[in-house]
């Protein structure tokens, strides 16, 4: 929701000057629960290789940085696939369920945040 927002908003026209505020509150929250979302893996470097084959059944098919969810999060915040790491030389869609892949597919054919706070600052006159 507060990325979409944003998204909404850099879409406009014209950005309301009042709404930068909003869009910085929000994006601060966000970088907020993707350090807790990464800040995870403390958790699990305490773990040995066969602890954590123990565990890892139970995050199948995906753990949350291969889930859909994460790479929506991923093309909506404008990572290019051509930077995305291969696994097992396949494309990141091929670990997805089937009814998975449209939604992510479409999701990376979206304007993402990189794309249209771009658009933004070069339309925005900067002081000179």
């Amino acid at each position: 929701h507060e990325i979409n927002s944003c998204l909404e908003y850099f879409k406009l026209p014209q950005l309301p000057d009042t709404k930068l505020l909003v869009i910085v509150s929000r994006l601060k929250r966000v970088t907020t629960i993707q350090k807790l979302l990464v800040d995870q893996f403390v958790i699990l470097e305490t773990m040995s290789p066969m602890d954590f084959l123990e565990f890892r059944e139970y995050l199948f098919p995906a753990s949350g940085f291969q889930s859909a969810q994460w790479r929506i999060l991923e093309n909506t915040l404008g990572l290019p696939a051509p930077q995305r790491v291969l696994h097992g030389g396949k494309s990141y869609t091929a670990f997805l369920r089937p009814s998975e892949v449209t939604p992510v597919e479409d999701a990376e054919h979206q304007p993402s945040l990189f794309s249209l706070v771009e658009r933004w600052l070069e339309r925005t006159p900067l002081p000179s």
